[in-house]
């Protein structure tokens, strides 16, 4: 499959972005899609989350890179490595690569764990920690 062929929200398994190859993705947002991904080069490497950009020069993805540099957080993923991918001649969509950390989505796991209200409390306040980091180190989530 040629480059020029490739959406960024549809790359297939095998893809390579800089050293990392993508096994799958995993979700998608508003400005970028998550691949579950591998360093290329490690058989037994452990997997990371690799956000890529879907629009060429969003500039969001190199505050969001120097944000996460700055935060050290148990509850907010680490930046591992940050990029760009030129598919085509003056065309560059950026990626962050972060931690994997398994889980399920919030509402997944209430339906499936059915919390008590202080699992519900104590989740809240770890969550409430983890915006506090982000904001002490100058970011702010929308």
């Amino acid at each position: 499959m040629e480059f020029d062929d490739l959406n960024p929200a549809r790359l297939p398994p095998g893809t390579r972005l800089g050293p990392w190859r993508l096994l799958e993705q995993r979700g998608r947002g508003t400005y970028g899609v998550v691949y579950r991904a591998v360093r290329d080069e490690q058989q037994t490497a452990d997997a990371v989350a690799l956000k890529l950009a879907v629009s060429p020069g969003d500039a969001r993805f190199a505050r969001e890179a120097e944000l996460l540099s700055r935060i050290r957080h148990p509850a907010v993923p680490r930046l591992v490595d940050h990029g760009h991918w030129q598919p085509r001649e003056g065309v560059s969509y950026a990626w962050l690569v972060m931690d994997w950390l398994e889980g399920l989505p919030l509402y997944e796991w209430a339906q499936a764990q059915r919390p008590s209200s202080r699992q519900v409390l104590e989740l809240l306040a770890r969550l409430a920690r983890a915006l506090d980091a982000t904001h002490a180190a100058g970011g702010l989530h929308r």
